[in-house]
């Protein structure tokens, strides 16, 4: 009996132990952006808001236990709780984070939207009739259609990592600038909505395809046959491709809204989330400009060159 009451007597003790105990990392109020290293209290003394100690010690983003609960599932929990929790996503600024599992989620949504213009590519080269000697298949659409999914991928690469460079301001600690950088990457996570824009151009190709209308005719023409195509065909299409434009549009703006809400949040004491609002969708055009156009039309006019001889 006398060594039960000691033990629950040193569990108390233990207990009382850890609520006196400060907050042992930089770890920053969500609200007010006060940094909260030291405090014993569960309340920031700055704007009054209560937190709780523990969620500062690890990580609630899914990806981070990936291993537990398995990589697909995690993935796609991270990607919703990006762009329907933000703000839960946000206190991440407060806590330990990896910066390699952030690198390698960036990579994975990479993939998402890289791998579907891949299949796409090699179906089609598949399909071709190979009627030119393999040499002159080569110069003429081999080598071309890689240089431009190297653009691609210089894209991809581009927009994804370019915030990453306004989230490390001098005012913060080298610990708060990793985490805020690892957050950064995070936000790229409604580029995984691409898998349902392919998903609605699959829905969009299939009901085309069996009405037998040629889709690789000019546009005018597919145009006209959808015209003549029966009337569920034509309001199935039309309100496809404005659903697929959508999702598409909704990419950027949810990106950009996330980026924002970090800015604020885990750099309050700064314009950063201004910079980052005005900066970075001027950075995202000038990218894209660069890999999409100048770099493919350079690549074009040197494969005309290596045609005409």
């Amino acid at each position: 009996m006398e060594s039960k009451s000691t033990s629950s007597a040193a569990s108390e003790d233990s207990r009382r132990d850890a609520d006196t105990s400060g907050v042992d990392q930089d770890a920053l109020c969500v609200d007010c952006g006060y940094n909260l290293r030291g405090l014993t209290t569960d309340r920031c003394p700055e704007c009054g808001r209560a937190f709780d100690r523990a969620s500062l010690i690890a990580s609630q983003i899914p990806w981070v236990v990936r291993r537990q609960i398995g990589t697909i599932r995690a993935y796609w929990r991270t990607v919703w709780m990006v762009i329907l929790r933000n703000a839960r996503f946000c206190n991440e600024a407060g806590v330990p984070l990896s910066y390699r599992d952030a690198q390698l989620f960036r990579w994975v949504t990479i993939l998402h939207v890289y791998l579907p213009f891949l299949i796409a590519t090699l179906v089609a080269c598949a399909f071709r009739p190979l009627a030119d000697p393999f040499v002159d298949y080569f110069f003429k659409t081999i080598w071309p259609l890689a240089a431009l999914h190297a653009c691609l991928i210089l894209f991809l690469l581009g927009i994804t990592g370019v915030p990453s460079y306004f989230f490390h301001p001098a005012c913060l600690t080298v610990e708060q600038q990793d985490r805020a950088i690892a957050l950064s990457y995070y936000t790229c996570a409604p580029l995984a909505v691409t898998t349902a824009v392919w998903l609605v151009i699959a829905l969009v190709w299939l009901p085309i395809k069996v009405a037998g209308i040629n889709i690789s005719a000019d546009p005018f023409d597919l145009l006209m046959a959808l015209e003549r195509a029966p009337t569920p065909l034509r309001v199935w299409v039309f309100s496809a491709g404005i659903l697929g434009f959508g999702l598409m549009a909704m990419q950027p703006a949810l990106w950009w809204w996330a980026l924002v809400d970090l800015a604020k949040r885990s750099m309050p004491d700064t314009n950063r989330s201004r910079l980052v609002a005005l900066a970075v969708p001027i950075l995202w055009v000038a990218i894209s400009l660069v890999t999409l156009l100048i770099i493919p039309l350079l690549v074009f006019y040197v494969a005309l060159i290596a045609v005409s001889f």
